[in-house]
């Protein structure tokens, strides 16, 4: 390896360390235009990186793309052998995908808004493309996916990430205080709890006395929690599940951002409230104070599995064009950046 790059190679990196972008790009610019073997695609990567910061998305979406059509295994130079994508090829990819520029919510045409590589997320699924192009809907103030695979819930339903699989103990006061808040809105005690995950809403809602059903697209997570809590829990996606039951609170819990058809979701989940029932849902805020502090560098961004992010404004238009009106509003103490509402059937 030539030490002159191995120096301009260094030297970017430090300036990539103090926020230094316009420098360290001048430094990556050179490096990629040599073409190093070993040096220009992390350089690729990196330029995605500064360019997506300036608002080039194309140029972002490019000099992503290129670091991996360079090295197919840049993966093992970009994230920690305990990373469980360490050994991802970029040849292995090979998921058809949908490409979308309409707004899910009012079918609008939407625009560029950024571009970021998912593979150093610790969530990232096999079947994803690591490189993910987000559109905004400037009518809806909302965020969309531009692309994502055609075969979404075969790749979901085959996947059972660690890191989803994790119960979060220590947030159980905190879902005990929430419970408490519903009960507030909602004294019946049939619940259904869409996206079980690794289990912590359905636990507390148990204690709370709740008569409980979940659904769940992960086969795995769905019989875990089944047998830990000894629950019925249906596993299926929730746009397939299928009951003549009506039920007095629907959590929503961190649910809506992974699906691409938000209002048949909520729509869906209407038919199946009461009338006096309570919605309670969860998703993140790009809007919020911690994405605004964070930018980039809020871990959301990278999520593979999100293909929707709403803003506080796009979820209540959502919610109002299924037919439901926001009783509370909240800033999650479970994630950071994520807003947690109660709403009712309007």
């Amino acid at each position: 390896m030539n030490n002159s790059y191995e120096d301009v190679f260094t030297e970017a990196e430090q300036l990539l360390k103090n926020n230094q972008d316009h420098d360290a790009e001048e430094k990556y610019l050179l490096l990629h235009d040599k073409a190093h073997k070993e040096l220009s695609p992390i350089a690729s990567f990196r330029l995605g990186e500064i360019y997506n910061r300036k608002k080039l998305v194309k140029e972002s979406s490019q000099f992503h793309t290129n670091a991996f059509l360079q090295d197919p295994l840049l993966a093992n130079k970009l994230i920690p052998e305990t990373h469980p994508m360490y050994h991802f090829n970029y040849l292995s990819f090979k998921e058809p995908e949908h490409k979308v520029t309409a707004c899910p919510l009012c079918s609008l045409q939407g625009e560029l808004h950024s571009c970021y590589n998912s593979l150093t997320n610790v969530d990232f699924v096999q079947g994803f493309n690591p490189v993910r192009i987000w559109m905004q809907c400037r009518s809806c103030n909302h965020i969309f996916a531009h692309n994502y695979p055609i075969k979404l819930n075969k790749i979901l339903t085959n996947s059972s990430p660690e890191l989803y699989f994790q119960k979060r103990v220590e947030t159980l006061p905190i879902i005990g205080d929430i419970f408490s808040n519903i009960k507030r809105f909602s004294k019946g005690s049939k619940l259904l709890d869409i996206g079980t995950g690794a289990g912590e809403m359905a636990a507390v809602a148990k204690e709370f006395l709740y008569s409980i059903t979940g659904v769940e697209i992960r086969p795995v997570y769905a019989k875990h929690v089944s047998d830990t809590l000894e629950i019925p829990i249906v596993k299926t996606d929730f746009m397939h599940y299928e009951t003549n039951e009506l039920y007095d609170v629907i959590i929503l819990g961190d649910v809506i951002e992974h699906t691409p058809e938000p209002l048949k979701v909520l729509k869906k989940v209407r038919t199946l409230l009461k009338k006096d029932g309570i919605l309670w849902i969860s998703t993140p805020n790009f809007e919020s104070g911690y994405t605004a502090i964070m930018k980039d560098k809020d871990a959301m961004w990278r999520v593979c599995e999100h293909v929707n992010y709403f803003s506080y404004t796009s979820l209540l238009k959502a919610l109002e064009i299924s037919g439901f009106v926001c009783m509370e509003y909240s800033a999650s103490k479970r994630f950071y950046g994520s807003m947690e509402l109660i709403v009712a059937k309007q």
